[in-house]
């Protein structure tokens, strides 16, 4: 499988396609507690931080993109001068589980480019972004990690291997879905789009079910291509969820360190 790293903007190395890796969700709307939380997140056993903007932009209420430009680089600096890990920057839309609303797709390719300056890596709703897209925020010096979430339930395998391929279709690096698990039948599904998926397209993937049946996938580790979790610090970001130090924990069990680590 094609590794992928992510810490292009001076901070530590973090390498996906080995063993999995933890990324950990940063929420807050108040700057001061983002960079507080952002700076003790390297006494953790955290690769990548997930910078989520929606909380931010959501606080911010209608603005023009401009303002908008303004406070992200703003805020997004000191972020990423707090930082010793690398940070993978999110707009998570409402359509797909986040915090706002972006009307226009205009709208959300603007706010992604202007992360894709900031920030070492850059998350694209594959429903919402475009292969231009993907190619402008990679001449920004960005990694792409293209998703999709599904949290009304999981869809059949088909769909969910014909959403990768039209991620891996677009040119993004890292290829994530994630999907409401209703029964333990569903988990499998997303296990088996997971594992196919890597050895279709050679690239990191990150599935996850969401939920309680879900729990598993978070840790289910390199063996089944599982090439990054999300776990929470501070305050979740999805339904199922662990803790970062329970999640790590569990990890070094599965996946022990040897010459297979990158």
């Amino acid at each position: 499988m094609q590794q992928v790293m992510i810490g292009r903007r001076g901070h530590r190395e973090c390498v996906l396609g080995g063993r999995t890796k933890i990324i950990a969700p940063l929420m807050s709307a108040d700057l001061r507690a983002l960079t507080e939380q952002v700076a003790r997140y390297a006494d953790y056993p955290v690769d990548l931080v997930e910078w989520r903007v929606d909380p931010l932009l959501a606080a911010q209420g209608q603005q023009t993109i401009d303002a908008l430009e303004a406070t992200l680089r703003s805020v997004g600096a000191q972020i990423m001068a707090a930082s010793a890990l690398p940070v993978l920057a999110t707009l998570r839309t409402g359509a797909e589980g986040g915090a706002v609303d972006v009307d226009s797709n205009d709208m959300y390719e603007a706010v992604v480019r202007i992360l894709a300056d900031l920030a070492d890596a850059v998350d694209v709703e594959i429903a919402r972004g475009s292969l231009d897209l993907v190619n402008d925020c990679h001449e920004r010096g960005a990694v792409v990690v293209a998703s999709s979430h599904f949290f009304e339930g999981t869809p059949a395998l088909a769909e969910l291997e014909d959403t990768l391929l039209s991620m891996d279709e677009a040119g993004a690096d890292i290829l994530k879905i994630a999907a409401m698990a209703r029964s333990p039948k569903d988990t499998l599904t997303v296990l088996a789009a997971q594992v196919d998926a890597a050895k279709r397209h050679a690239r990191p993937v990150i599935g996850i079910a969401m939920g309680p049946y879900g729990a598993v996938t978070r840790v289910s580790g390199c063996a089944l291509q599982s090439a990054a979790t999300f776990a929470s610090i501070d305050e979740a970001s999805a339904p199922g969820q662990l803790d970062v130090m329970a999640t790590r924990r569990i990890l070094d069990m599965l996946e022990p360190r040897g010459e297979s680590e990158e």
